[in-house]
């Protein structure tokens, strides 16, 4: 079937070619019977064009809405059913009416705007390129032609194809004209469709086209050297995406064109909550992107690197991680080492990671938990220590900084643990 509005009897005849052109009692009307079914399609032109369209059912529809998905039920005007389609500019319409063999279920579509059936709508939008593909955010392009004054118009995007304004985010300006504005927000390396649109009297969508774009991936930075946002999926958790290196607690990160202040702010002893906190809101001004500590799930994962090595990366620890017969007795600098399968590294050795309790967005507790278990050993640390699946009580509840005689509670030792950072991948 088609609802290209204007076409002609040679055009619809080719499309139709593989059903059954019946004969008509007027000149101005096509009708076909579909094969192999009892369904009938009768094709009115106006002018030589399409003007509207009637599909006959020969049995009794009692629930036309799953006929018609993309479609918003107005009401009902002298016994027929009156739809509006979200995702198209056709006016639906349905009523059961009986035939010489029955009930027969009829759907009827017109162009709005058709008055006495001309072939198009006034309002034309079309959707335009990206420009800036960034990790979190682009600008896209359209355009909008046939309003004599400023209309809404915007786009509407989201992971999923065939986006309507019932099943996509939606940004929105006004324009006679050209129009581009900036999606934000975005998750890294991930497809997105859009598609532009007017609204015309606060009631009529007009959609362009439907097309994608991918995301860059996120990056960052220490000391200059850049380091990406790695995504884990097909595991025994949620799809997430996590920091390609552990957060050095003295070195300040560059994100996004933001740099984020070390974790360990004023360089004493210890890292307490609030600095962990304000850490993670800066992580997610600079990105719009929910970051927040891993779960004991998620870091298990991340490190086993999809291998089966005792460390992160190998069964040598010497190779992927600092401890205590290779550190000379102090933490060192992040990536010095052998990265694990994922392409992540210092997950055996350097600073231990303290985790959160369980999986959360929100800036509150136990989403945001200095006091979690802190993995996979330190600098200090011994072998035995640094394997995958090691961890230490990270409850200070004793008064005492977990792995210290620092007499603190509420706080990890700067000099031997740190975070590291993920976000969901929805």
């Amino acid at each position: 079937m088609t609802y290209n509005w204007g076409e002609t009897a040679e055009q619809i005849k080719e499309k139709m070619s593989s059903n059954y052109l019946l004969q008509s009692s007027t000149d101005d009307a096509l009708v076909f019977k579909l094969k192999d079914s009892q369904i009938f399609i009768a094709y009115r032109l106006t002018d030589g064009g399409l003007s509207a369209s009637t599909v006959f059912m020969a049995n009794e529809i009692m629930d036309v809405s799953s006929l018609l998905p993309d479609y918003l039920r107005y009401g009902i005007l002298d016994g027929v059913e009156i739809y509006k389609g979200n995702n198209n500019n056709n006016l639906a319409s349905f009523w059961i009416q009986t035939g010489l063999t029955g009930k027969v279920s009829v759907i009827g579509f017109a162009p709005i705007h058709s008055g006495a059936y001309p072939s198009a709508p006034k309002i034309a939008v079309e959707t335009g390129e990206v420009d800036n593909i960034k990790a979190t955010r682009v600008t896209v392009k359209g355009r909008v032609d046939g309003a004599s004054n400023p209309i809404t118009v915007g786009f509407i995007y989201g992971r999923q194809p065939n986006l309507s304004k019932t099943n996509g985010k939606m940004v929105t300006t006004s324009s006679t004209g050209d129009f581009e504005l900036t999606l934000e927000h975005l998750s890294d390396e991930t497809q997105y469709y859009y598609r532009a649109f007017a609204v015309e009297d606060d009631y009529f969508y007009y959609y362009g086209s439907e097309t994608s774009f991918t995301t860059s991936p996120l990056t960052y930075k220490i000391d200059g050297k850049e380091f990406s946002m790695i995504h884990i999926t097909g595991t025994s958790v949620a799809p997430f995406a996590i920091m390609q290196t552990e957060v050095h607690p003295s070195k300040d990160i560059v994100i996004e064109g933001a740099t984020i202040p070390k974790l360990n702010g004023n360089g004493d002893a210890i890292i307490i909550q609030a600095e962990l906190i304000r850490l993670i809101q800066h992580f997610r001004d600079a990105t719009g992107l929910q970051f927040r500590q891993c779960s004991s799930e998620e870091w298990l994962v991340a490190a086993s690197g999809n291998q089966e090595f005792t460390y992160s990366g190998s069964n040598n620890l010497n190779e992927v991680g600092w401890y205590s017969s290779n550190s000379g007795n102090t933490f060192h600098d992040v990536a010095l080492k052998q990265y694990n399968g994922y392409g992540i590294y210092d997950m055996s050795g350097n600073f231990r990671e303290v985790v959160a309790a369980s999986i959360g967005e929100e800036l509150k507790k136990p989403y945001i938990n200095i006091d979690g278990n802190l993995y996979g050993g330190c600098w200090q640390d011994t072998a035995d220590k640094c394997k995958v699946t090691s961890f230490i009580n990270g409850d200070s509840s004793s008064r005492y900084v977990p792995g210290t005689s620092i007499t603190e509670t509420n706080a990890v030792a700067a000099k031997t643990a740190t975070v590291r950072l993920v976000y969901s991948l929805e």
